[in-house]
């Protein structure tokens, strides 16, 4: 299991029943090994990250930090001060046959702005050797200005 798997697993645990104090979630993590004695859980990347993707609500109450996940209960009357979206867009499937027509027309109007013979012939060479990239998929076989 990754080390995110298990802050992941941790945090729905401790936060399942409701609102915890950072102060104790701190405590708990460095107990359970996922959080080093001299970093806050606020400044830890991969606690950030993980929280980020299960919504985690984060707010201030009398003069106490808070962590809760979204439809938990909340420590009286709170305001909610950071929170992130809850819906998160997909990234688009990209084809290959996408990826070469995008390179196709960059280079196609690439070739227009530049006049010079060298140039057109230097753009010609680094679509097909592109287009030789997208068939084998070896590096081998990207044209670089060096060659």
């Amino acid at each position: 299991m990754t080390d995110r798997a298990k802050i992941a697993e941790f945090l729905q645990a401790e936060l399942a029943s409701g609102a915890v104090a950072v102060r104790d979630l701190e405590a708990k993590a460095r107990a359970a090994g996922l959080l080093s004695p001299d970093l806050p859980i606020s400044q830890c990347m991969p606690f950030r990250t993980v929280a980020n993707k299960l919504h985690v609500l984060r707010y201030r109450e009398n003069d106490k930090w808070w962590w809760r996940l979204p439809n938990t209960k909340t420590q009286g009357d709170a305001k909610v001060i950071e929170t992130v979206p809850e819906t998160e867009q997909p990234a688009p499937e990209v084809s290959q046959d996408d990826i070469a027509a995008a390179r196709r027309l960059f280079m196609e109007k690439t070739l227009r702005w530049h006049d010079s013979a060298e140039a057109q012939a230097a753009m010609k060479a680094g679509l097909e050797s592109a287009e030789r990239y997208l068939k084998t998929g070896d590096l081998k076989d990207l044209h670089t200005l060096e060659d």
